[in-house]
C-alpha cells in the first residue's frame, strides 16, 4: 500500500500555523490506518517558498510516520533541497509496484516539463508493474489558470504515445491541482491528488479559482491481484 499527500505549501513562522497544522492532521489520519503503508509519496509543493530549515520543518511534521518517506518537487520547491531533505532515489519497489519518480520542475515558471525521452529510457526493457509519479499533470482539468501551468500540450501528446507503447504504466499520480481529477492517457489513468491543506473549487465565473480550506484527504495505492485500485481517504 503506497499512500500519496500532495501540496503542503508548509511556512514556518507566522502566516504558516494553517497549513502545518492541517499537515499535521493528515499525518495523523495515516498514522491511524490499520495498516501502515509500505511507503509515502509526497507529489511536491512541500514548501510554498523556502529554505532548507522549510524543509527540515517538513521532516518535523512528517516524523510521526514509521514509513519510508518519497518526495517530487512541485513548482514552489528547490529541488536540491527536497533531494538533499529526503534523498534522490529515482524510483523504488513499493507494495508490489515500480514506482518511479519524475522531476517537471522548471526553475523561472510555474509551468512543468516532463523529460520524455529520459523516462522513455527508464521504461524501456523493465515489464513490472509501473507507477509513474510527478507533480505537474498530463490532463486537462477545465480550469484554465490550472491547465496553464500543466505540461505543455506536446508533451502530453507524446506522454500519450508513450503510455500506449509501456503497458507495465498502470497509472500516473500527480498534484499541483489541488482537487481530485482523473483522466486516462495513452490507455492509462491519470489521477491528481487533493491537497494535505488548500483545495481549489470553481469560482463564481467560468474559469476563476477559489481555495478553501475544507476537503483535505490522501491517496491510498494498492496493488490488489494485477489490479492497482485507487481510494480516497478524508481527514
Amino acid at each position: 500500500m503506497l499512500v500519496q499527500i500532495t501540496d503542503c505549501h508548509v511556512v514556518r513562522g507566522p502566516g504558516g500555523e494553517a497549513a502545518a497544522a492541517a499537515l499535521e492532521q493528515v499525518v495523523a489520519g495515516i498514522v491511524a490506518l490499520p495498516i501502515p503503508p509500505a511507503a509515502v509519496l509526497v507529489s511536491g509543493d512541500l514548501v510554498h517558498e523556502g529554505d532548507a530549515d522549510d524543509y527540515a520543518f517538513v521532516r518535523e511534521l512528517l516524523s510521526p510516520l514509521t514509513s519510508l518517506v518519497y518526495a517530487i518537487p512541485g513548482n514552489h520547491d528547490d529541488p536540491a533541497l527536497v533531494h538533499g531533505a529526503f534523498g534522490n532515489p529515482g524510483e523504488a519497489e513499493v507494495a508490489g509496484l515500480r514506482m518511479v519518480l519524475c522531476d517537471t520542475h522548471v526553475p523561472g515558471t510555474d509551468a512543468g516539463h516532463l523529460d520524455l525521452d529520459a523516462l522513455a529510457a527508464r521504461l524501456a526493457g523493465d515489464e513490472r508493474p509501473t507507477l509513474v509519479a510527478m507533480h505537474h499533470p498530463p490532463l486537462r482539468t477545465g480550469i484554465p489558470a490550472i491547465d496553464a501551468l500543466a505540461l505543455p500540450m506536446d508533451e502530453r501528446t507524446g506522454l500519450a504515445e508513450l503510455l500506449a507503447a509501456s503497458p507495465q504504466v498502470v497509472r500516473v499520480v500527480c498534484g499541483h491541482v489541488h482537487r481530485i481529477t482523473f483522466e486516462t492517457l495513452g490507455g492509462c489513468g491519470v489521477f491528481t491528488c487533493p491537497a494535505t491543506w488548500e483545495q481549489l473549487e470553481p469560482g463564481p465565473e467560468f474559469g476563476s479559482l477559489a481555495f478553501v480550506e475544507r476537503g483535505r484527504a490522501f491517496a491510498i495505492h494498492t496493488w490488489i491481484d494485477g489490479v492497482l485500485v485507487t481510494q480516497i481517504q478524508p481527514v
